[in-house]
């Protein structure tokens, strides 16, 4: 997923967007952000860090989302 992130462009069209969504929400599933596995976690980091690049200067997600711990 995190190649398939990387190759989005900066603000990409409204149904890519939308498509995005629940990647976005699977990403911050507290399964995924406390997985026991290291490589697991570097991966869902990375992925948000593109989903970051592809939205900005939109946050893709809240305050509260974001302090989310991830334990690395």
């Amino acid at each position: 997923m995190e190649l398939v992130l990387s190759t989005l462009d900066q603000e990409p069209t409204k149904l890519v967007q939308e498509s995005l969504v629940p990647c976005m929400k699977a990403l911050i599933s507290d399964e995924l952000l406390r997985h026991t596995d290291e490589d697991a976690k570097i991966l869902v980091i990375s992925c948000i860090s593109e989903i970051a690049r592809i939205t900005a200067p939109d946050a893709p997600y809240d305050d509260e989302q974001m302090k989310a711990p991830i334990l690395v």
